[in-house]
């Protein structure tokens, strides 16, 4: 523990500062510490109440690991001496951090000779001198000569006054340079003082649409915004790491294990404790009575009297019950087999003689479980599938459900497996949460004085582990008995964290999730709905070759970083290629873990279907249904975010892969880096805008599927563009990001330019009908009838980019809103309903039925319909014009038989009038002639969409042609029309002759007789 003293920082009644500042300018300097505090983990607050002391700094085990800096209120609302105390009290947090302690101090500077040592200590004796005066720091040497309190001077001397430490202290200003360059946490204060620690970045993204990330960093900064958010993913990761490791421990355990899991539960239930391989039968249960009434209803329930104890302060009678008696517990112990046994004897082993992390006393000891509990295994409860407590508690400390006292309730599920299942992994995330809380808090607060507003967009909060972060008005205040009867009032520590993140923190919640009824039926039809219609084939193909795609952007942009850097082994680049290949071995599959990156969570998969054991059926059954049909695609997603993984150089093959073990600090660290790269080039679908992850989790799915797609494809994008101006990132990357943009879509769209020299069809217009009309697709070659070959490419990045460039070049509206429709996908099944309801139609569906639609629409129910409709177009490819609700339905279903029952049950064929058009025609022509032809698939083509995702159009071109020419005369023909009503004969025949377009005299005769400057005669 340090202190400071008040008499310290006035040398005739002047406040010590490096030049004169205005109050915006300490302000500033202060936030500036605030920073580097926060971004190195070290706590502030304020209500440091002492007479002697402005600030002290506290290194304890129930505090931050970094420390904890408290300051007097006085101190927080005076602009003079915040910046002052802060930087001094910093100074002792980085000694405390670097050393391990504040006894320590010469060690900072490295080896020193003797020489050395005593030119330092002489050096920081005169900064105090500056600073103190001599006469008073002689008064009390003990104290402004001790090693630790001159350190601290000499930091402030460095940030308020620094050309009197380079003055005043050569040598040892010398030294600091080199502590600079060799030590991250003092490198961050400095660059934080001199405003360097962000320097050149610019946060422009509109709030709207800024993700977990960017509102970290909105509010504190690139540097130790990231640290933050990165806590973050380092929590995600090791509670996923906790859950598939105990999962496959237990899985190790209960191999080739066949006995009735109920038997199981109550032979470890009574047992006491197996030493040498001999355990000690029969076991109690033990209850306290609080009052009279307990005492009696406990004796009802057939508990002795054994003890008497205090909890909490209260007295309590310990009563005692027969659980098990010697022979009950020996007789269900026989009645296991073999491996049973044994798996309960190691289960029941004294700590000493414990296997491996299944062990009652090695999870008791870990995990401070009542040790009074005879033959625990863990008791729980079946749960209501929804829950209608609706109290919000962020950042607070979780209890498993494990951890709690018994209160002797019966009904709990008898499973051993199941029981142990859910104690392991409940006890294990949950410290590894109370452990994130605990630092978490330094990181994202800062301090606030009692009365003080908080500053713009951060709100003030009362905070402790157990509560969490609470506002004003939903106080934790506590009551302190004393042992003389009396009591006092302890004050919630009080901070102001940003607005955004306790929103944030109050919206996860810390505790098991809480819904009512109508959000959890809700949230099933979406999860539901959507699931549904991703079963099909080719999503998982459109998938691979997406993020395919993605992960060549990241090819191109470390080829150019490679360059760039000089690196002309190009590491970086081989490693990218390499990495596609190498994931695909067994070795490099295991060693680049789903953990790192969240697993399922950070997944569209995961966004989808939980793999958490979910309480009720109905959830489970969805969530189950939805991970064994989309198997194959969640496992395309997997391997480009591990392919990302081992290009990054990602080996996690000599982690600890021992149940219930922790992550070391430079295996976190890796795991930050590597997860932002996943983010950008593989998607991170856990980090998104909040007000997404409100839609998605009240059930916006039915409004809007794959919003989050959307959303993260958004930012992929303007990534590379907002890297090159982010004038934080050194030039290289800077620049390999806007040169890898630049190269992408030029290279597309240069080779889309060509296709389109090559390809026949018009473009077309709205009224184009679609089969005639390319929209954004891409020209391919041509088949054997002539008919032009063109693929979809609006789902796949950077060519639905490059498509919507070439159209807006050319100001060609109807394909940029063919492209955005392609791209962006249809609307929910609440949306849809709705649209029905209201008339609303598309242009595929305007000529239909209200029931027609509405069999569609319950189509989209049936479980894979879209492999019934894939199946359905393959054994009849010609499309149909449904008119009932059967033929809705049946339009999504395949339907066997002759032609009668097709037509009956999924409607007549439809056909398209192709425009016959003549070399040359009358305007009053009434006799435009068309062909009708049936609209028919090729087969090729449906499986060709069914099983890779890719969608073909074949366009004759010469229709196409015939239709572009039929819309220009029609148009054309309005424009004569007007030209002879205002009498101007002569410009109707040239665009007459121009359009192919003659006029009858008869037509002449008319609007000269009945029009007069483009109005009619009466």
């Amino acid at each position: 523990m340090t202190e400071i003293h008040l008499q310290r920082y006035k040398i005739n009644g002047v406040w010590i500062l490096r030049e004169p500042m205005t109050p915006e300018e300490l302000k500033e300097l202060t936030e500036r510490l605030q920073r580097a505090a926060m971004k190195a983990g070290i706590l502030r607050r304020g209500q440091l109440k002492s007479k002697k002391a402005l600030g002290r700094f506290q290194y304890k085990p129930k505090i931050p690991d970094s420390g904890i800096l408290k300051l007097q209120d006085a101190v927080i609302k005076d602009p003079a001496q915040y910046p002052v105390v802060l930087s001094h009290e910093l100074a002792h947090a980085i000694e405390y951090n670097i050393n391990g302690d504040t006894k320590s101090t010469y060690k900072l500077f490295g080896e020193l000779t003797k020489e050395e040592k005593v030119t330092i200590q002489n050096e920081l004796k005169e900064i105090v001198n500056n600073i103190e005066g001599e006469k008073v720091a002689m008064s009390k040497p003990e104290y402004f000569y001790k090693p630790t309190e001159m350190w601290a001077r000499f930091i402030e001397t460095q940030v308020l006054q620094p050309a009197n430490a380079e003055r005043l202290a050569p040598f040892t200003s010398k030294k600091f340079e080199e502590l600079i360059v060799r030590e991250p946490m003092v490198a961050d204060l400095m660059d934080a003082v001199l405003g360097n620690l962000d320097k050149g970045f610019v946060n422009k993204t509109h709030d709207w649409v800024k993700d977990l990330r960017q509102i970290y960093r909105k509010h504190l900064g690139k540097s130790a915004g990231d640290r933050a958010y990165d806590n973050e993913v380092i929590r995600r990761a090791e509670e996923q790491r906790a859950v598939e490791l105990i999962e496959k421990l237990l899985k190790q355990k209960f191999k080739g294990i066949k006995d009735d899991p109920k038997t199981l539960f109550r032979a470890a239930e009574a047992i006491k404790v197996t030493r040498s391989g001999k355990p000690e039968f029969g076991t109690n249960d033990y209850m306290e009575a609080f009052t009279d009434a307990e005492f009696e209803m406990l004796e009802k329930a057939g508990y002795k009297n054994v003890d008497f104890t205090y909890r909490d302060g209260k007295p309590a009678y310990v009563m005692m019950r027969p659980r098990y008696t010697v022979e009950q517990a020996e007789r269900v112990f026989n009645e296991l087999s073999k491996e049973g046994q044994e798996l309960i004897k190691d289960f029941t082993a004294a700590k000493e003689e414990a296997k491996d992390a299944f062990n009652r006393e090695l999870i008791k000891d870990l995990y401070k479980i009542d040790s009074k509990i005879e033959g625990w295994v863990h008791h729980y409860w079946k749960e209501k599938p929804y829950r209608t407590n609706n109290s919000k508690r962020p950042l607070r400390s979780r209890a498993a459900s494990a951890k709690k006292q018994r209160t002797g309730a019966e009904g709990y599920v008898e499973d051993f497996r199941k029981a142990m299942t859910k104690a392991l992994v409940e006890l294990e995330t949950s410290d590894i949460n109370n452990l994130f809380i605990k630092k978490q808090l330094a990181h994202v607060s800062k301090p606030i004085a009692k009365g003080s507003r908080p500053d713009d967009g951060w709100t003030e909060v009362y905070a402790d582990p157990k509560h969490g972060l609470r506002l004003p008005g939903e106080g934790i205040t506590k009551i302190i008995q004393a042992e003389d009867g009396s009591s006092f009032m302890v004050e919630p520590k009080r901070y102001q964290v940003p607005t955004e993140l306790v929103e944030h923190y109050r919206n996860i919640r810390q505790v098991p999730k809480e819904a009512n009824m109508a959000s959890w039926t809700l949230n099933n039809l979406a999860k539901y709905w959507t699931l549904n219609v991703l079963i099909q084939g080719g999503t998982a193909s459109t998938n691979f070759i997406s993020g395919g795609l993605q992960y060549g952007s990241k090819i191109v942009n470390d080829f150019y970083l490679d360059l760039l850097t000089a690196n002309f082994n190009m590491g970086r680049t081989r490693s990218n290629i390499s990495a596609p290949l190498k994931v695909l071995l067994p070795k490099n599959w295991t060693n680049a873990p789903e953990w790192v990156y969240g697993g399922y969570r950070s997944t569209m998969m995961g966004q989808l279907a939980s793999r958490e054991v979910m309480t009720d059926s109905i959830s489970a059954g969805i969530d189950a249904y939805g991970n064994k049909a989309l198997y194959v695609f969640g496992l395309v997603e997997t391997y480009w975010k591990k392919a990302i993984m081992l290009a990054e150089n990602g080996d996690f093959s000599k982690v600890d892969k021992s149940a219930l073990s922790r992550l070391q600090k430079n295996e976190k660290e890796m795991m930050a880096a590597i997860n932002e790269m996943i983010d950008t080039y593989a998607f991170d679908y856990d980090n998104k805008a909040p007000w997404l992850k409100n839609f998605d989790r009240k059930g916006g799915k039915l409004v809007k599927p794959f919003m989050t797609y959307m959303y993260k494809y958004t930012k992929f994008l303007t990534h590379f563009v907002a890297s090159g101006f982010d004038k934080s990132l050194p030039w290289q990357e800077r620049t390999s990001k806007i040169l890898t943009f630049a190269t992408i879509v030029t290279a597309i769209t240069m080779y889309m330019n060509r296709a389109d020299d090559e390809n026949k069809t018009p473009t077309g217009t709205e009224d184009t009908p679609y089969q005639l009309r390319p929209g954004g697709r891409l020209y391919v070659g041509n088949d054997s009838k002539g008919r032009e070959i063109f693929i979809r490419t609006a789902k796949y990045p950077w060519f639905n980019l490059a498509s919507i460039g070439r159209a807006a070049a050319t100001g060609n509206s109807t394909e940029i809103a063919d492209i955005l429709r392609d791209q962006i996908g249809g609307t929910g099944p609440l949306t849809d309903l709705l649209m029905l309801a209201m008339g609303y139609s598309n242009e595929y569906d305007k000529y239909k039925p209200p029931e027609a639609k509405l069999g569609e629409w319950a189509a989209s129910w049936i479980p894979a319909f879209r492999l019934f409709n894939d199946t359905g177009n393959f054994i009849d490819p010609t499309s149909r014009t449904s008119k009932t609700f059967v033929q809705g339905v049946f339009k999504n279903l395949p339907v066997w038989g002759d032609e009668s029952l097709k037509r009956e049950l999924r409607g007549t064929k439809k056909v398209l009038k192709v425009p016959v058009e003549p070399d040359k025609r009358s305007i009053s022509s009434t006799a435009k002639t068309s062909i009708e032809r049936e609209i028919t698939r090729e087969p090729i083509d449906v499986l060709m969409g069914a099983f890779t995702g890719i969608y073909i159009s074949r366009i004759d071109p010469k229709e196409a042609t015939a239709q572009q020419l039929r819309e220009v005369r029609n148009s054309a023909e309005e424009v004569i029309r007007d030209y002879l009503k205002e009498g101007n004969v002569k410009e109707a025949k040239k665009m007459g002759e121009q359009y192919g377009l003659t006029i009858p005299d008869r037509s002449l005769d008319y609007y000269s007789n009945n029009y007069r400057n483009g109005k009619k005669i009466k």
